[in-house]
């Protein structure tokens, strides 16, 4: 199931607990990285606690999907889905603070919706 044109979605990094805002828009300046639905696109993200770097990307197909994000030392984060790349991002790249994994899905309308989410993440932290 795509999401509703209410609904928002958020999997990736974050160094804070609520990259989402009130209203359940897409993140904006909180620092992370990650892809998301903003109720209109489906974009790669990334903030560096003071500006936002997006790029919208083709809808997924429906069924599973492995998300992979690469962050390269402070000089790029490169996403991938299913081995494919995304893209890769070079600007307001997030620098400081630890980033946790991080996933909100919030219903704007007033109508439940159910998402399942049941492999949640798998994570290699590489040293160079």
């Amino acid at each position: 199931m795509l999401p509703a044109s209410t609904d928002t979605f958020f999997l990736g990094f974050s160094t804070d607990a609520d990259t989402l805002d009130a209203s359940g828009a897409s993140p904006t300046i909180a620092t992370h990285c990650g892809i998301e639905w903003n109720a209109t696109n489906w974009r790669i993200t990334n903030a560096d606690g003071a500006t936002q770097k997006t790029t919208n990307i083709s809808t997924p197909s429906t069924g599973w999907h492995e998300l992979k994000i690469v962050r390269i030392a402070s000089t790029s984060i490169q996403y991938f889905l299913d081995g494919t790349s995304l893209g890769t991002h070079t600007q307001n790249l997030p620098t400081t603070g630890a980033l946790l994994f991080y996933t909100a899905i919030d219903n704007n309308s007033g109508t439940q919706r159910y998402y399942e989410i049941s492999r949640w993440i798998d994570m290699y932290v590489a040293t160079t």
